[in-house]
């Protein structure tokens, strides 16, 4: 019998994103409204079902609700958001934040996950770019 996967939940990792600006506008989140949006990937396109706490990125309230508002691929490309790279970006910032935060514990994400989560993100890329070239 194969078993699906759940998505990793991390709500600290969720609470660092909301401290990050906006990927969209670059407000920063002293005065604007910041949610962490969950970027729906290949791995996991479905909806109506939550991907993985570390596949988000940070947006304003306003933001959040234009880019539901229509399709996410066009959003994100009207926007020049590279989503791969936004994440990777926010799991090194948080992992750099954690070392220097917190250099005795390291409980909410370890080293294997954070780098099995970037793996499947360059695994991802490269199916795309192998359809692109068929």
């Amino acid at each position: 019998m194969f078993l699906k996967k759940k998505p990793h939940r991390n709500p600290i990792y969720l609470a660092f994103i909301r401290t990050l600006p906006c990927a969209t506008t670059e407000a920063s989140s002293d005065w604007a409204n910041i949610v962490a949006h969950h970027v729906r990937t290949g791995n996991n396109p479905v909806t109506g079902r939550k991907v993985s706490d570390y596949y988000t990125i940070p947006l304003t309230w306003e933001e959040h609700g234009k880019l539901h508002s229509g399709s996410e691929r066009k959003y994100y490309e009207s926007n020049q958001i590279n989503t791969n790279i936004d994440i990777c970006m926010n799991l090194i910032l948080y992992m750099e934040y954690k070392r220097l935060a917190f250099p005795e514990r390291d409980e909410t994400m370890d080293h294997k996950e954070y780098r099995e989560i970037l793996i499947e993100l360059i695994e991802e890329k490269r199916v795309k770019r192998s359809k692109r070239v068929k």
